[in-house]
């Protein structure tokens, strides 16, 4: 029994280790005019190709009327042209400072927290407690559908382990409303045998904006504080929809 639930643990870590690395990008419509002067800093993708990006004075990442990313032409050395710049569609995670910004959401990476190789999805870690968190959109999915598989996956749980705390709440994420489920274990085991110690947390908030399913998945390998899980609550609120 308690090498499922180790499983479980191993599975999220594995996720870090194994995430695809970089970013990509695709050119769209070159002809938006700008008199922002550039910025020298840059931003790459998962192929190589170097960005500056246009950004406000707060950081955050400029998109055009139909949401696309503003990043300064350059020349052909390379070189950022002033006053000229251009929308990329891009398709993947693009790391922008301490924002990631997918094609559809972005979200401020947190103090303490780091991207973790974010591609097609979010992917952010806490380097000290190994604490993972992961945002995506669901393309095969219902709203409902992801709801009632996650349920099954926490029902599930339950079952195989009589410590399992399973909780169930409404939240706001990116000013929509969204179900946050959630399942804690919390194992204490004896000093002769540290696995059956072993205690974890995970979470999975699904909400839905103009249409399209998002979810988010929260992920620890130890027993959090109260304090702790409702600050990885937040920041799966603190996502922000740009289309």
């Amino acid at each position: 029994m308690k090498n499922r639930f180790l499983l479980i643990c191993v599975l999220f870590a594995s996720v870090l280790i194994l995430a695809s690395c970089g970013k990509e990008s695709q050119s769209d419509s070159p002809s938006v005019t700008e008199t922002t002067k550039p910025v020298l800093q840059f931003v790459t993708d998962a192929e190589g190709g170097m960005y500056y990006p246009v950004t406000d004075a707060d950081g955050n990442a400029i998109r055009n009327g139909d949401g696309n990313l503003l990043v300064f032409a350059t020349d052909s050395d390379g070189n950022p042209v002033e006053g000229k710049t251009e929308a990329v569609n891009h398709v993947r995670a693009l790391v922008i400072g301490k924002r990631i910004e997918m094609p559809e959401f972005r979200i401020v990476i947190p103090d303490g927290w780091s991207d973790a190789r974010s591609y097609n999805e979010i992917s952010i870690g806490n380097p000290e407690t190994l604490d993972m968190i992961f945002i995506t959109q669901v393309t095969d999915m219902t709203y409902d559908e992801k709801v009632r598989d996650t349920e099954k996956l926490l029902e599930a749980v339950k079952r195989r382990n009589k410590n399992a705390v399973i909780s169930s709440e409404k939240i706001q994420v990116g000013g929509e409303e969204a179900v946050y489920m959630s399942g804690r274990i919390v194992n204490e085991g004896d000093d002769a045998n540290p696995e059956t110690r072993q205690s974890v947390y995970f979470g999975y908030m699904v909400t839905v904006h103009n249409g399209k399913v998002y979810e988010g998945r929260v992920s620890a390998d130890r027993n959090l504080t109260d304090e702790e899980i409702s600050q990885m609550i937040d920041i799966l609120r603190s996502v922000e929809f740009v289309r």
